[in-house]
């Protein structure tokens, strides 16, 4: 989000959204994108009484999540949804269960994936389609495949181009909400939190993917949830981290960075040893703590 939205403005647009979405002919209705809506409206009320406890609840936190996908999806032109996979994709968006149950098959979320990385990219720039064949997502000036994963999917088939993990729920239900007292605070602590968890994956389940020749690099996502100061000032926003499969001042690393540029807006910035360190260190703390 560019701006910063109170939960009124958020359920406004999310609501926005929901009406693009049935222009185009998908089904919104007693679908989990409806209890969404439903979910948010309720934590309005409690909040009209002062009553900030749904704030910390699970449905509550998910809802959100979910819906600033959604909120930036139905911001993608209609046009991009002209062919039939395409528009196949689009339409199973609402289904699936509310919450992501883990290590399950979930087509409804693979494609919502698929679909919110597209949006990201265009939202930046970046010229993004669907094959007319199969609706895969393609971006960059040179039409590099996009592959969305999940944790539970990245040892499924042979990657290749650029391969989009989005690692919030593992995140979410392992370290709940951050508790901060500014705006800047919360974007550190997430970065830490998302930086430890790549370490993580790198030794479990990035390590053979990025292995694969065909693979140009990996972009992983974590949408953080945080309060700033109180229990008022939500915060749901998304961070990005890179690694590219390529040497520095190689072609293949100029092609991924051109490529990926549209995934965030901020400056791209090198990870340093001590930020390697404070992720190792953050890691460490979680694992005995469990």
């Amino acid at each position: 989000m560019d701006e910063r939205w109170t939960l009124s403005d958020f359920l406004a647009h999310y609501e926005q959204a929901l009406a693009t979405l049935e222009e185009w002919n998908v089904v919104v209705q007693n679908t989990r994108l409806s209890r969404y809506r439903k979910q948010i409206h309720r934590g309005l009320e409690q909040e009209a009484r002062d009553d900030w406890s749904h704030q910390v609840t699970d449905p509550f936190v998910n809802a959100l999540v979910e819906a600033f996908d959604i909120i930036a999806i139905a911001k993608l032109p209609a046009a991009l949804f002209k062919d039939a996979d395409a528009l196949r994709k689009l339409k199973n968006v609402p289904g699936g269960p509310d919450a992501m149950v883990p290590d399950r098959q979930d087509s409804a979320r693979d494609d919502a994936l698929e679909i919110a990385a597209a949006a990201m990219l265009h939202a930046n720039g970046v010229q993004v389609s669907f094959l007319p064949s199969g609706g895969d997502l393609v971006g960059g000036e040179n039409d590099w495949p996009i592959e969305c994963k999940r944790i539970s999917s990245l040892a499924q088939g042979s990657p290749r181009g650029i391969i989009f993990v989005d690692l919030t729920n593992p995140i979410r239900h392992e370290c709940g909400a951050i508790p901060v007292q500014a705006d800047v605070t919360l974007n550190e602590a997430a970065d830490e939190r998302l930086f430890s968890y790549i370490i993580r994956i790198l030794e479990l389940d990035l390590k053979d993917v990025l292995r694969g020749a065909s693979v140009l690099g990996v972009v992983v996502r974590y949408c953080s949830y945080g309060t700033a100061g109180d229990a008022a000032n939500i915060r749901v926003a998304p961070s990005f981290q890179l690694l590219c499969n390529h040497d520095s001042g190689s072609a293949g690393r100029a092609e991924f960075i051109r490529a990926v540029e549209g995934f965030g807006s901020g400056k791209m910035v090198d990870a340093t040893d001590e930020d390697v360190a404070k992720a190792r260190k953050l890691l460490a703390a979680r694992r005995t703590r469990r």
